[in-house]
């Protein structure tokens, strides 16, 4: 059985003092305040805390081997391209809004990414909050939503980005509908290609509208430890997860 721990997260030396840089900043001045020092840290924060997600592949069961493992171990530091990919895997990460109705769909989307068929990052990219000034409980968590704040796209560019990238394409992500009504994403938008909930996939030994948590799923079918962290989202992991469930 796997170790359940959660890795990574705020307590990292350089991810805090980059945190406290960013929280600082966004509380006494505007984005055209930053200074070159104050610029530099928060860009080694988001290089530690989502360019560089690490993770490494382990075997559930230490009887058998981790199923498509090359896959989900591709270093986020690879950069990749649609061309050849039929078809790309979609995470999106999310801040629950106290009011429901701040927007159409109760929350704020802060980041979303897209991998190709070898599991290498095409975009990956925070995302302006639509309703700001949002309590955020402190961590790293909000301290992304500082800089989504300060440097982010917008909602409307990230979307149309997006829409570039899949066109001729199938969509595979776990709870796929819902990312697509996070960015706003209607089918007759998206094309008649398939797509693909990797969620109701696997969801034929469930109670109709019961469906498998991912950790299970990774553990079932991919023989894949897989634990959330708390603090810090993983969206590139969760896509490539995606694409290895769906193979």
């Amino acid at each position: 059985m796997c170790d359940k721990k959660a890795t990574g997260g705020s307590s990292h030396p350089e991810i805090q003092e980059c945190y406290h840089t960013i929280v600082n900043v966004s509380e006494s001045a505007d984005g055209s305040e930053i200074s070159p020092e104050e610029e530099k840290q928060i860009h080694q924060f988001v290089e530690l805390t989502i360019r560089n997600e690490g993770f490494k592949a382990t075997p559930y069961s230490p009887d058998d081997i981790v199923h498509f493992q090359e896959l989900v171990d591709t270093p986020s530091t690879k950069q990749g391209s649609v061309e050849g990919s039929k078809i790309l895997a979609l995470a999106c990460e999310t801040q629950t809004l106290g009011n429901p109705n701040a927007t159409y769909n109760g929350k704020n989307l802060f980041r979303v990414c897209l991998v190709n068929e070898q599991g290498e990052r095409v975009l990956d990219t925070l995302v302006k909050p639509q309703v700001a000034e949002v309590a955020v409980k402190g961590g790293t968590k909000q301290a992304l939503m500082k800089y989504a704040e300060l440097k982010a796209e917008s909602y409307e560019a990230v979307r149309e980005r997006v829409l570039k990238l899949i066109e001729g394409r199938s969509l595979v992500a776990y709870h796929l509908p819902q990312k697509m009504s996070d960015l706003g994403i209607l089918k007759e938008k998206q094309g008649d290609q398939p797509l693909y909930d990797v969620a109701k996939i696997f969801n034929c030994d469930n109670q109709p509208g019961v469906q498998v948590p991912i950790t299970t799923l990774c553990e079932r079918y991919l023989n894949l430890c897989y634990k959330k962290r708390p603090s810090i989202g993983q969206a590139f992991t969760d896509a490539k997860i995606s694409m290895a469930l769906f193979k």
